[in-house]
Parts: C-alpha cells; structure tokens; sequence
C-alpha cells in the first residue's frame, strides 16, 4: 500500500452513536450554509454587480460541496470584477474538487498575479501539482505557500512533508509532519507519514 498518498482512502466502518451525532450536526451546518446562500442571493437580487455577495456565494456552495454551482457564482462575480482575488481562488479550489486540475492551476495562478502572497492558492497550487507528480513544481509552491502563510495550515505542512519525501529528503519530510501535528495534533496522516519519514531516514543513516 503507498502510504503516501495526498488523500486518505475511504473506509467501512460501523456507524457508532457519535458518527451519528457528527451527521446530525453536519445537517444543521448544511441548513446554516444553505440559509447564507438565502441571503447572498438576496443581496444579488438587490444588486446584481454584488460581486463580493456572489463570491461569497460561491465559497459556501464549496462548503456545501456544489462544486459546479461554485464556479458559476466565481464566474459572474469575474466578470463584474476581474481583479477579484478571492473569487479566482475559489473558482481553483472548486475546480480542484471536480477534478479539472489544469484549470484550477489557471485560475489560482490568476489569484496569485494578483496577490503574490496568498498562501491558500500557493497550497493548493502546490497540492494539485504534488497530485499530479510534478514533484519540484510542488515543492516550490509549497515553498512560497510557507513564506507567505497568515495561518497556521496544517494541510499544507503535510503536503510539503509528502513532496519532500518523495524527492528523498527525509529530514525535511520530517520537519514537514511534525509542523503539522503543531498545528493539529490530531492529524493522523501526518502522524502516520512522520513515522515512515522518520524510520527511512534511519536506514538511510545506517547505510551511510
């Protein structure tokens, strides 16, 4: 099994009480989110150039995992305002999730001509190349993501800690894993990989 991989599989499980109480929960953050969009599409209604409203609009339908309704909403809040940072990163995290990962490369590419500093588009920019395979360009990105970051990012720690495992530099995959777990302790992948991480860089050693 490729213990590596920048997504967990899916797994059987049997659904206990509390996985019961996180799908009720998830029910009423699924209304909450549905009665934001209400309000956007009032306010667009009110005024249809509202390209903030409809960006807004777009992030809480990738909350709500309407992927394909996210880009429409990026897209018309685009055309009102091209310069729209936070709209051409949303419309690349969206397209990431429906699995178009040339265009959601384009599009958070745009985000970053714009602001060179945005770390989420610099992680997940990173993200969809290390899916990809494209193990420097993913590394580089990463680099830059942890120059600029404004938040403590878990995700992209681990992504960075997969990239430079891959490319065979243990110690900094270490450093990666570990980054992550400071900023989540309870990150099981990272946990993981940081394990694997660490026992290759002893055989490495050992053999030195």
């Amino acid at each position: 099994m490729n213990q590596f991989r920048v997504s967990p599989g899916k797994r059987f499980v049997r659904i206990s009480d509390d996985r019961k109480s996180k799908e009720k929960t998830s029910c009423v953050n699924r209304k909450l989110f549905e009665e934001k969009i209400s309000g956007y599409a009032k306010r667009v209604e009110a005024n249809s150039e509202n390209y903030q409203a409809l960006s807004n609009w777009g992030h809480t339908c990738i909350a709500i995992e309407d992927y394909e309704e996210a880009v429409k909403r990026f897209d018309r809040a685009l055309e009102i305002e091209p310069e729209d940072t936070d709209a051409w990163k949303g419309k690349g995290i969206a397209l990431r999730l429906l699995g178009e990962s040339e265009r959601a490369i384009e599009s958070l590419d745009r985000a970053l001509e714009i602001d060179p500093d945005d770390d989420i588009s610099w992680t997940h920019r990173g993200s969809i190349l290390l899916e990809l395979g494209e193990h420097e360009r993913s590394a580089e990105s990463h680099d830059r993501a942890r120059e600029a970051y404004q938040d403590d990012n878990a995700f992209m720690w681990h992504d960075y800690g997969v990239t430079s495992f891959r490319r065979g530099r243990y110690e900094e995959a270490i450093m990666g894993f570990k980054t992550a777990l400071e900023r989540n302790p309870n990150f099981r992948l990272a946990k993981d990989k940081l394990k694997f991480a660490e026992d290759e860089l002893k055989i490495l050693e050992k053999n030195a």
